[in-house]
């Protein structure tokens, strides 16, 4: 590998992450980044405002992909939709104090998923209709990031595991989310869209959303790319399983029984 070559430009990571996305059957969505000034604050309490705005219900520029697909999810259920997965990716805005933004300006990457409804029809591999639920969105997010060989903590969201989505709490359904991090970074939430904003957009239906810090899953996939995992040699002998089955209280997380279970295992 010759020095200070990029192992995962942008455009290659754009490429893969899209063509992975339709191969899960999801449908890629292109929107306008501005929103009306309503809408935008649902999402986020400093939204950027337009000097000169195209028309009056386009006057903030958008600080999350999600309305724009829940826009979109509207649309489609109007037209007989039965089931949706829509994402976009793209830019996000809000005003911040950082220092040397020009204008108190943030601009990050972001990308969104929506699922709804029926995912798979009943058919002679599916013994009844497969709906979108908070197990289904989490398959996804979590397939994209071990696509890029990415092992993220996965917890119930609290207040502190919200990252750069400051409002999450009030257009995620808090009881049926996940945070999804690496150390203490925040990089994907999924989970139900808030009963509120399923009002708001006027969803016949609950919706199951997601959004993914596309700037720092990129550094981490290209930093996997840099740094690939040993490869070992195959075992010389068949592996031994042993099954165990606990009894637990259901206030107990997944989450927390599988941390467990991972201090167990011997490190090499």
């Amino acid at each position: 590998m010759s020095k200070g070559r990029d192992v995962l430009p942008k455009r290659k990571f754009d490429t893969l992450i899209r063509t992975h996305l339709v191969s899960l059957g999801f449908s890629e969505c292109v929107s306008t980044p501005m929103l009306p000034d309503k809408q935008a604050k649902m999402f986020h309490p400093a939204s950027v405002e337009v000097m000169n705005p195209l028309t009056v219900e386009l006057e903030r520029m958008r600080p999350s992909i999600l309305p724009n697909l829940l826009d979109i999810a509207r649309r489609n259920e109007r037209y007989g939709a039965s089931g949706q997965r829509l994402f976009e990716g793209g830019s996000v805005f809000n005003y911040a104090d950082t220092v040397g933004l020009v204008a108190h300006v943030s601009e990050r990457q972001e990308i969104a998923l929506l699922a709804k409804d029926n995912l798979e029809e009943k058919n002679p591999y599916n013994s009844k209709e497969q709906k979108a639920d908070i197990y289904s969105m989490r398959a996804v997010v979590q397939q994209i990031l071990y696509r890029w060989g990415i092992d993220a903590t996965v917890t119930p969201l609290q207040e502190s595991s919200t990252g750069n989505w400051v409002n999450a709490k009030k257009y995620f359904d808090e009881a049926q989310t996940l945070s999804f991090t690496i150390g203490k970074t925040v990089i994907a939430l999924a989970g139900k869209l808030h009963s509120s904003i399923q009002n708001e957009y006027e969803l016949r239906s609950e919706a199951f959303v997601a959004v993914l810090d596309y700037e720092k899953i990129h550094s981490l996939a290209k930093e996997r790319s840099m740094n690939p995992p040993a490869v070992a040699a195959l075992p010389r002998f068949p592996s031994v399983e042993r099954d165990i089955a606990l009894f637990l209280s259901k206030n107990i997380p997944a989450a927390k029984l599988i941390e467990e279970a991972r201090t167990l295992i011997p490190k090499d």
